[in-house]
């Protein structure tokens, strides 16, 4: 989702959208842009990051995101973009333990990209290494959507890898285990999905493949056999033809999994 469109909603839930901003929501609410499931997920999140600023010991999430937001800004001894970000927040009446303000910066941080185009190019280095650090905040916020019980917000978790350029191997194994372990067949099939991006990495082919013998959903088996088509592996064919022998596959999966080998030019 676009940024703006997430910044929105964040803004239409804290119930602080301007004049302007709400022609903007209800714009893009009419054009389908920003959809009722969205506005669900965006609930929740603000919901527990609300819990998590609350309980002490467990607020893993808030409490490294600020430490680090604090620990950059006192090592500089200039105006930083987190010191930007931070007045940008305080201007708006916004308590650094807020709710609204964590999801809201965490929002800028993502989205500092743009920053970067409007600044330019000067003080590459402290971007770089700002950088590292939004990648982080990704990376925690789609391991913290996981954990959701809403299969919604679980998909949101998996297709937030869509936008990240590079993922390690904790997001990798995240999605696997998705993949193995969730309890609903759509959030498996968007892991798939997400997964097969990476198909070029060893890791995620050994994965992919080993994955075979681990799925009884026909819809999960039937994704994972069009995959070893594409992965055009040795193993892949091997697994499928294991899998042919299970007496646990229904007639329809056992005939697209015989079409499938015969796809498998090794």
């Amino acid at each position: 989702m676009d940024e703006r469109l997430e910044i929105l909603i964040m803004d239409y839930l804290a119930g602080t959208l301007s004049a302007e901003d709400q022609q903007e929501w209800d714009k893009q609410l009419e054009a389908g842009n920003i959809k009722p499931e969205d506005i669900k997920v965006y609930q929740a999140l603000m919901s527990d990051m609300g819990k998590i600023g609350s309980t002490g010991p467990s607020e893993h999430l808030s409490k490294k995101f600020y430490t680090m937001l604090d620990e950059q800004i006192r090592s500089s001894n200039r105006s930083t973009i987190l010191d930007q970000l931070a007045s940008f927040l305080y201007q708006r009446g916004l308590s650094r333990g807020g709710l609204q303000a964590g999801y809201s910066l965490i929002i800028l941080l993502i989205g500092l990209g743009t920053g970067y185009m409007l600044l330019g190019k000067s003080d590459k280095t402290e971007i770089t290494a700002l950088s590292s650090e939004v990648k982080e905040m990704k990376s925690m916020i789609m391991l913290n959507l996981l954990e959701k019980e809403s299969p919604t917000a679980r998909i949101k978790a998996v297709t937030l890898t869509q936008n990240m350029v590079d993922v390690d191997d904790e997001i990798i194994n995240a999605l696997f285990s998705t993949l193995t372990n969730d309890n609903n067949t759509n959030v498996r099939l968007e892991a798939l999905d997400a997964l097969v991006r990476y198909s070029d990495r060893p890791m995620v082919r050994v994965g992919l493949i080993e994955s075979l013998a681990a799925q009884n959903n026909p819809l999960v088996q039937l994704g994972l056999a069009d995959i070893m088509v594409l992965l055009q592996d040795k193993k892949a064919k091997d697994a499928l033809q294991t899998m042919l022998e299970s007496k646990d596959l229904t007639e329809d999966v056992r005939e697209v999994i015989k079409e499938r080998l015969n796809s498998i030019n090794i």
